[in-house]
């Protein structure tokens, strides 16, 4: 069965996308299609999408431990740039002008840039005092924002569209921050938290938004004065988050109002312009009700299984397959329209 199956995606990759499910128009699960990959790879993936939905960005890896390539899609078309920057493939985004935040690793040190077709590869850096970072976004106009970490102890930063740094504050009576996603005006959304280091735990932890003038907010928690909190995603100024202790839920913030969406799981990963929430599992329309992301057939049910990563503002997600697990990945897409 999964020789047949394995068979069938290496027949496949080389393809356009091509329906495997379908469902009506806005009810029930969304449709999944097949991506075109790179042919001879062993593993492809997509790790996010723009808002439109013209470029998508992921890696490819020719056996299942092998350096990881970028790989840029563009109109549904995939094109291996290579191993750009020591690519890390642990987490990459790409805005609508086909610019690519990503990280890498030479010679055991972190390397942050920004990539694009037209510009290459642009090196971005990091403040004084500090050896390691991440760059986990970038936006419409190219601006960025990640952490850098000065021994244990991570500094939020974000970084212009002329890779200017700038690091974000840490509030008073906080000890670490960190910055997870930009919005298309320059705002920031991650945590803050003060550590302890001798309880190995939070004393506090809060969803915090940086403006572009450099202030600061922290969103409400929607709970108890004890309750943690920490915010992952924002677009259009809709904040993604997380509440976590007595009670533990996750949320949706607009202008200092917070809605419950629902538990901790299924995990929160995006939301687009129509209001449009992905999570791990589904996506929830704007009125609430989710549509199902099927997962493939065939996978081992051990270490297989289907990742979405990205929603477009026309309600297409993309991501990958697992197959099992010896890293076998295919790109995938699902239809919600």
């Amino acid at each position: 069965m999964r020789r047949l199956l394995v068979s069938g995606v290496a027949l496949v990759l080389g393809a356009m996308p091509v329906t495997a499910s379908a469902a009506r128009s806005g009810e029930g699960p969304c449709r999944r299609e097949t991506v075109a990959g790179i042919p001879g790879m062993y593993a492809v993936a997509i790790q996010q999408t723009d808002p439109t939905g013209r470029f998508q960005v992921g890696y490819a890896k020719a056996t299942a431990r092998g350096e990881s390539r970028l790989v840029l899609w563009r109109d549904g078309t995939p094109l291996d740039q290579g191993p750009v920057g020591g690519l890390d493939a642990g987490w990459l985004d790409v805005n609508a002008r086909g610019q690519v935040a990503g990280n890498g690793r030479v010679g055991g040190v972190d390397k942050l840039w920004r990539w694009s077709q037209t510009g290459g590869l642009e090196p971005l850096p990091l403040p004084a005092n500090t050896t390691d970072g991440a760059v986990m976004a970038i936006n419409g106009r190219g601006e960025m924002a990640g952490a850098a970490w000065a021994g244990e102890d991570p500094v939020a930063v974000a970084w212009s569209a002329d890779k200017t740094l700038r690091v974000l504050a840490t509030p008073a009576g906080f000890t670490r921050a960190h910055a997870y996603d930009i919005d298309g005006d320059g705002t920031v959304v991650g945590e803050v938290w003060d550590w302890d280091r001798e309880g190995a735990g939070w004393r506090a932890r809060r969803a915090i938004a940086w403006a572009p003038d450099g202030s600061w907010r922290l969103l409400p928690r929607g709970s108890s004065d004890r309750a943690h909190s920490y915010a992952r995603v924002i677009r259009d100024g809709a904040v993604l988050g997380v509440t976590s202790g007595d009670d533990t839920f996750s949320w949706v913030e607009r202008n200092g109002t917070l809605t419950r969406v629902g538990e901790l799981y299924p995990t929160l990963l995006g939301i687009n312009s129509t209001g449009a929430i992905l999570t791990d599992s589904d996506v929830r329309t704007p009125g609430g009700t989710p549509r199902k992301l099927p997962e493939i057939d065939g996978a081992d049910p051990m270490d297989g299984g289907s990742y979405p990563t990205g929603i477009t503002d026309t309600d297409l997600v993309y991501g990958y397959d697992w197959l099992d697990g010896d890293r076998r990945l295919m790109p995938v897409r699902w239809d919600c329209r």
